[in-house]
C-alpha cells in the first residue's frame, strides 16, 4: 500500500529531521525532504523464525506457594510441590508462648489463603500430603561472575531444587481446592499440634540463657532444629490441577481455651500462629514429564524450530519454557537511507483451539534478549520493566493476540550498526515485574509461527520513502 504523504506528516518529519542529531536513528538526512515524492508504506512480510527453548533451571524461592498436579496435551504432566518453613514469634512482651495452668490445647490447623491463582480442572479431588522436613531448606548460591542467566539470582531454590522430608506425612487430604474462595483449612493431628503448644519447654537450656533479653536465638532454633519446614505434595501424575496461596498468609494455627478466674474461669479461645516465614526461602519444586505431549523434544537450551512443533511455538511459567524470536533479514531493510520508520508492531498471536476454560492464556506477555546460546542476557526496556503485551481479543476477526510496540528496539539496533538485530525471548512476566509470573505461576500459552496456517506472528512496519521517480 502506497499513498501521498499528509501535509501535518510532512511537517512533523520536517521538525525531526532538522532537530535530530542522530540521523543513524531516523535512517535519513536533510535530502529526504527535498521533493516532492513522500510516500508512506506498511510492510508485514519480513522474515521472522522462532523457536521453542527450554531453561532447565529457574529459581522460585519466595513466590506463591503452589500445589497441584494436571496434565496437558501441550506440555506433558505438571506437578508442583512446596516447601516452606515456619517461624517462632514471642509475644507482645517479648517473651516465648508459655501456657499457663488453666489453659487447654485444643487443635490444629494448617491455613492457607488462595491467591486466585489455578490451572487445569479445580473440580477433580487430589489428595494433598503435608510432610515435615528432615533437613533445612539451603538456598543455592551463585557468584555474580557466575551468573548464566538474567534470570540467575545470588543466592535461591529453583524449580529443580528438592529437600528431604519425612516419609511420613503428617496428614494425608482428599481435596478439592477452591481457588475462588478466601482460604482453605486442614486439620492436622493433635500430637502434631502439641509440639508446637509445648515448644517452650522444649527449648535447650543453653539457648534459654542467652534468650531472656533476646529472642533471636530461640527463633532460630526452632526454624534450624526443633522445626525444619513443610513439604506440600501431592500424588505425582494425578490430572486435576495447580492452585496457588498467598505465602504471607499461611499458617500453622493453635486453638486453645483459657480459664478466665475474674469471670468465674469461664472459658475463652485463643489462637498462637506459626506464619510461613518471608525470608525468600520457601520455593516450589515444578516438574514437566513431556513425553508424548507437542513439546516433548525439548531440552536445555536447545532452540526447537517452530517447523518441528507444527508451526507453533510455546511459553510455560514455572518449568522455564519460552519463545525464542528472531529476525534474520530486518538489518537489511533499514539499509536504505530514504526510509523512515514510523511504527513498528510485533503481533504475537494465540495457536486456534490450543486453550480452553481451565488452561486460559496468560493475561500478559514481556520481551527479554537473548543470542546464539539462548541465555537469557537482559530485558527489552519499557522504562525499568520490561516490554510487556496484554492479551487482547478481536472478537470481529476472532484472534487473540498479545502487540509489542517495537519502534525503539529497531532503532537501538540500528544506532549499534549491528550486522543483525538481537534475538528477542517471550515469556510470561519474570525478572524486574512485579509479579515475576514466570518464577511462580504454570501457566502456559501456544503461539503461532509466521507459517501457523491460520494464526500468523507477523512484525509490521510503517514507514516513509523519499522516491526520485515522479
Amino acid at each position: 500500500m502506497r499513498k501521498k504523504m499528509p501535509f501535518l506528516l510532512l511537517v512533523i518529519l520536517t521538525i525531526l529531521v532538522s532537530s535530530c542529531e542522530d540521523q543513524g536513528i531516523l535512517k535519513a538526512d536533510r535530502n529526504f525532504l527535498k521533493g516532492e515524492n513522500l510516500k508512506t508504506a506498511a510492510v508485514d512480510t519480513f522474515l521472522i523464525k522462532t523457536s521453542t527453548v527450554l531453561i532447565d533451571s529457574i529459581p522460585t524461592s519466595g513466590a506463591s506457594v503452589l500445589v497441584g498436579s494436571y496434565t496437558d496435551d501441550l506440555m506433558g504432566q505438571v506437578n508442583s510441590s512446596a516447601y516452606f518453613k515456619v517461624r517462632y514469634d514471642p509475644d507482645n512482651t517479648g517473651k516465648g508462648f508459655m501456657p499457663d495452668t488453666n489453659w487447654v490445647y485444643d487443635s490444629v490447623q494448617l491455613i492457607m489463603h488462595y491467591n486466585n491463582y489455578s490451572q487445569g480442572d479445580t473440580l477433580k479431588p487430589l489428595t494433598l500430603n503435608i510432610n515435615e522436613l528432615t533437613e533445612e531448606i539451603t538456598p543455592r548460591t551463585i557468584q555474580t561472575q557466575d551468573r548464566v542467566s538474567f534470570f540467575s539470582v545470588r543466592s535461591s531454590m529453583y524449580n529443580t531444587s528438592k529437600v528431604n522430608f519425612s516419609s511420613t506425612p503428617i496428614a494425608s487430604h482428599v481435596v478439592k481446592f477452591r481457588p475462588n474462595r478466601d482460604s482453605i483449612s486442614l486439620t492436622l493431628p493433635k500430637a502434631f499440634g502439641a509440639r508446637f503448644y509445648n515448644v517452650e519447654s522444649q527449648v535447650p537450656g543453653s539457648i534459654k540463657d542467652i534468650s531472656r533479653s533476646n529472642f533471636t536465638p530461640k527463633a532460630d532454633w526452632f526454624k534450624s532444629a526443633y522445626f525444619k519446614g513443610v513439604n506440600l505434595s501431592t500424588i505425582a501424575n494425578t490430572n486435576a490441577c495447580i492452585v496457588g496461596f498467598i505465602p504471607s498468609k499461611v499458617t500453622i494455627r493453635i486453638y486453645y481455651t483459657i480459664g478466665i478466674p475474674e469471670r468465674d474461669n469461664q472459658k475463652a479461645s485463643r489462637i498462637k500462629d506459626f506464619n510461613l516465614i518471608l525470608d525468600g526461602t520457601n520455593f516450589n519444586n515444578i516438574t514437566s514429564d513431556r513425553v508424548g505431549s507437542a513439546t516433548q523434544a525439548l531440552q536445555n537450551l536447545v532452540a526447537i524450530p517452530s517447523a518441528a512443533t507444527n508451526h507453533t511455538t510455546y511459553v510455560q511459567a514455572g518449568v522455564g519454557v519460552y519463545t525464542k524470536i528472531e529476525f534474520p533479514t530486518l538489518a537489511q531493510f533499514f539499509l536504505n537511507p530514504d526510509i523512515i520508520m514510523l511504527e513498528a508492531t510485533l503481533e504475537v498471536p494465540v495457536a486456534q483451539n490450543t486453550y480452553m476454560g481451565n488452561t486460559k492464556p496468560p493475561r500478559l506477555l514481556s520481551l527479554y534478549t537473548t543470542d546464539k546460546t539462548n541465555i537469557i542476557n537482559g530485558i527489552l526496556p519499557a522504562g525499568n520493566s520490561p516490554l510487556t503485551g496484554r492479551l487482547f481479543f478481536d472478537s470481529e476477526y476472532q484472534r487473540t493476540t498479545y502487540s509489542f510496540p517495537l519502534i525503539n528496539f529497531i532503532q537501538s539496533q540500528l544506532v549499534s550498526n549491528a550486522s543483525s538485530f538481537r534475538s528477542l525471548v517471550l515469556t510470561t512476566p519474570a525478572a524486574n515485574t512485579p509479579t515475576r509470573d514466570f518464577f511462580s505461576e504454570v501457566t502456559r500459552v501456544a503461539i503461532g509461527s509466521p507459517l501457523h496456517p491460520t494464526n500468523k506472528m507477523k512484525l509490521k512496519v510503517v514507514y516513509t520513502q523519499y522516491s526520485t521517480n515522479k
